[in-house]
């Protein structure tokens, strides 16, 4: 029991990151550079012939408030050579027990410090990985709006020990009659950042038939031709639905994904 639902929460860990990866920037400048939210996808991993993608996250999910410094590391193999290969995890020379693997991804909970530098390693019978992350401060507090009217402007602030690398804001909408109706916007901020006012507009307005979700989130990452590791950490609000009823859809869907794959 224990080890489903450490799966499923990090499988609804994984659902609110690629929130970012689907978003659409009020920024139109491509000056072809590369960002850390431009790779959270491990789509774009594969166009750069990565062979593992790594988000370590302390997303607060409010069913895990009590986690103190635990943060969840998914480990994916990006390519096909390392999809059922045996790995050995390691974090500042000793290995970490308890490395779950479901398909080609592996996760296991460890306690990182926030602002702290972290060497990773990966080791295969093909060849070893490693990469050493800095680990994004958290956000100690976020004032978000009680309600949020995507036809309004709605403000946030929030505070934090130290700068990360990038910080995002992000909106969501989504029609809960209709899951393929829904509408995404983030905006990069710069590291100093600690308040910003979302203008009116910014996603579509389901009124009563909408989901909302309002995020800033902070992700450091580290990259070499064969890996990608990402710091991400967060907070968000939701409005207009309870977040267990998030988790039961995400559930579904994890029992369609699996499903799929035995046939």
């Amino acid at each position: 029991m224990k080890r489903r639902k450490f799966i499923i929460f990090a499988l609804l860990i994984t659902l609110s990151l690629f929130l970012v990866t689907a978003c659409t920037s009020d920024d139109d400048d491509d000056n072809g550079s590369t960002s850390g939210t431009d790779l959270l996808d491990p789509e774009d991993a594969h166009e750069r012939d990565l062979s593992f993608h790594v988000i370590l996250t302390d997303m607060d999910l409010e069913y895990n408030q009590d986690r103190n410094s635990s943060h969840i590391v998914m480990i994916t193999a990006v390519k096909p050579d390392y999809y059922e290969v045996d790995i050995t995890v390691s974090v500042n020379g000793q290995e970490v027990e308890d490395v779950y693997g479901m398909f080609q991804t592996w996760m296991f909970e460890y306690g990182f410090n926030e602002g702290e530098n972290y060497l990773l390693e990966i080791a295969t019978d093909l060849k070893n990985f490693s990469r050493t992350i800095k680990v994004p401060y958290r956000i100690t507090t976020a004032d978000f709006p009680e309600s949020y009217d995507p036809s309004q402007s709605a403000s946030i602030s929030w505070t934090l020990a130290g700068n990360n690398e990038n910080q995002l804001i992000t909106a969501r909408s989504e029609h809960h009659g209709d899951e393929d109706m829904y509408d995404e916007w983030y905006k990069e901020l710069t590291p100093s950042q600690r308040t910003y006012t979302i203008d009116s507009n910014v996603v579509d307005d389901y009124g009563d038939d909408g989901y909302y979700t309002l995020s800033v989130m902070q992700v450091n990452f580290s990259m070499d031709d064969d890996m990608v590791v990402f710091g991400i950490s967060g907070q968000h609000s939701e409005y207009g639905r309870d977040w267990t009823i998030a988790a039961e859809d995400a559930l579904k869907w994890f029992n369609h994904y699996i499903e799929s794959r035995i046939n």
